[in-house]
């Protein structure tokens, strides 16, 4: 079968033919598993390590569901270490899933063929690697911007999403930071503009392809304000991935982003200042549009 395939290819090689392309519905929904597998992983590392405080709170309840919550409850709210603990571990699933499935279904089959490049000989000069910070720089004003109209407008559901999200990293203040600044995203970066971009741009533009990861990246944050502050992110990371052709540069930026929404607020609050935040946003995309202006992989590098 394997011969006959290779065969087939060569006769349409031979004869200049494109292979037709994946349907698109398929590619979607092949990427919209990419994501339910990402959370299912980490839903698996959480409730195991909550399973000992469901346990007990189930026990002292004596069977009475309503106690139980509130037991439940009372329990996972005083022990905001083991919340952190378990966000770290769940990180760490995703990302250990994401890089062997992206390694095996891609890396590995490229480098079989090849055709595998690292990333250092896809840069070509500066303004490449100018045009991916200064862009990087410019989404996370952007999502600041996004993040408080969404708190404006929705104002106790915003209350609860980052209530939830102190009490999941709040536990340690070091294993917060390497969660959210290193683990979070390459397993995020490497499932959404790895495997992801990866298969959309089989079936898709480049602008679909940064569509489905946005879209996808927003979904994946399972709730309302965060699933619209990070669709700039997913856009123009989602680009830069297809561009570069490796999630590399959006690990790096996603590095940068998530560092400067831990540390730049104990300095500068964004939300506090919003039309300074927009002009920021303003100047810093204008700059990085001036650098991509200037890039030659905007012209070729997909070739």
């Amino acid at each position: 079968m394997d011969n006959q395939n290779t065969f087939n290819e060569q006769i349409v090689n031979q004869n200049n033919i494109e292979p037709a392309k994946p349907n698109k519905v398929k590619v979607f929904f092949f990427c919209l598993w990419v994501v339910a597998a990402m959370l299912i992983a980490q839903l698996v590392v959480t409730y195991a390590g909550l399973a000992p405080k469901m346990i007990q709170a189930f026990t002292e309840a004596g069977g009475d569901m309503v106690k139980y919550q509130e037991v439940y409850l009372d329990k996972v709210m005083s022990a905001p270490e083991l919340l952190t603990y378990i966000q770290v571990c769940a990180s760490l699933a995703m990302a250990l899933v994401a890089v062997i499935w992206y390694y095996n279904g891609y890396v590995k089959k490229a480098k079989a063929a090849g055709t595998y490049k690292p990333i250092t000989k896809k840069i070509k000069n500066a303004n490449q690697v100018l045009f991916v910070l200064f862009g990087t720089l410019a989404v996370y004003p952007l999502a600041c911007v996004l993040q408080y109209l969404g708190m404006t407008l929705m104002p106790n559901y915003a209350a609860g999403v980052s209530q939830a999200l102190n009490m999941a990293l709040g536990g340690s203040a070091i294993l917060g930071l390497i969660t959210a600044v290193i683990l979070a995203p390459i397993g995020e970066e490497v499932a959404m503009r790895g495997i992801i971009v990866q298969r959309a741009k089989t079936a898709y533009s480049v602008v679909g392809v940064a569509i489905i990861s946005a879209v996808l990246f927003g979904v994946f944050h399972l709730n309302l304000i965060q699933g619209i502050y990070v669709l700039p992110m997913g856009l123009f990371w989602g680009y830069v991935a297809y561009r570069f052709n490796s999630a590399v540069p959006t690990i790096i930026g996603h590095f940068i982003n998530n560092l400067l929404g831990m540390t730049v607020a104990l300095i500068f609050n964004p939300l506090d200042n919003i039309w300074v935040t927009v002009v920021v946003f303003i100047v810093l995309a204008a700059i990085s549009a001036v650098f991509g202006a200037k890039c030659d992989y905007l012209k070729d590098v997909e070739q």
